[in-house]
């Protein structure tokens, strides 16, 4: 399925490079938001090492117990057909002290009975570069005056990550921690829609796939995705309503991480 996936991607990417907006609406001036996001994500992950291993699921509605702090922004630019997007995310969650057996020793051999704690910092931000494909009528206009429109865009961006997850295993008087923190940078592929609903509202849909392991150094695999509407309040001030996903897997031998981040999200922006 990754395939033909980054395969369509990237085809459309190749189209945007040269198609034009719909000349009945060309695209024209600039235009730039700011804005602040809040995310009432849940977390699931899985680290497995050398030393052992552990899971970690903190719900959306656990998440007033084990978020310890989370800051988003958010900014974007548009000139003419092309855009330029900001993102970044900062979030620290722990959760529960659970009794399991945990796998110690070089090869993970060794299971005895301990009490773990998880926590995990995680820094993701993300930068993108993309184009309009093209621009027409709104699916919903039913008549030639109707100004809604639909949107198609593409873009390519990179994604850095910083994930520092730590597992505290206490096993009677003694305790350890495992895990420790790593960054790297995933290029990404995307393509969004948008479609006005009236004058104020416009419904939108992105998502982005990438990692691909490119010099062993990347990802595995690594795609984001989210269903949003955008309400423009008045001629300055938009809010954006909706659930994201952000998912990653990165095995580097002795460090296997899977990690998603997903939620509901809302953000109050200033555009100008």
């Amino acid at each position: 399925m990754r395939a033909p996936l980054s395969l369509a991607l990237a085809l459309a990417l190749t189209v945007a490079l040269t198609a034009r907006a719909d000349d009945e609406n060309p695209d024209g001036g600039n235009h730039y938001e700011l804005g602040l996001d809040i995310w009432l994500s849940m977390v699931a992950g899985h680290v497995d090492t050398s030393a052992g291993e552990s899971s970690m699921y903190v719900s959306f509605s656990e998440l007033k117990d084990h978020l310890n702090g989370a800051l988003a922004l958010y900014g974007r630019g548009d000139w003419g057909p092309w855009f330029m997007q900001l993102q970044g995310l900062y979030a620290s969650m722990g959760g529960d002290s659970i009794d399991r057996t945990i796998r110690l020793g070089p090869h993970g051999n060794i299971e005895i009975p301990a009490s773990v704690k998880p926590t995990l910092y995680e820094w993701v931000a993300q930068g993108s570069l993309g184009r309009r494909l093209f621009e027409t009528r709104s699916l919903f206009s039913s008549r030639e005056s109707d100004k809604r429109r639909f949107r198609v865009d593409a873009y390519l961006g990179a994604r850095y990550w910083s994930v520092n997850p730590k597992v505290q295993v206490q096993v009677g008087g003694l305790s350890s921690r495992l895990g420790d923190r790593e960054s790297w940078v995933d290029p990404v592929i995307g393509l969004r829609f948008g479609a006005d609903l009236s004058s104020t509202v416009e419904m939108q849909v992105g998502g982005d796939v990438g990692g691909f392991n490119l010099g062993n150094y990347c990802s595995d695999f690594t795609w984001a995705q989210s269903t949003q509407l955008a309400w423009h309040m008045t001629d300055s001030w938009v809010t954006h309503i909706g659930y994201r996903f952000v998912d990653f897997h990165r095995d580097r031998g002795e460090v296997d991480q899977r990690i998603q981040t997903r939620g509901p999200f809302i953000d109050l922006g200033y555009s100008f």
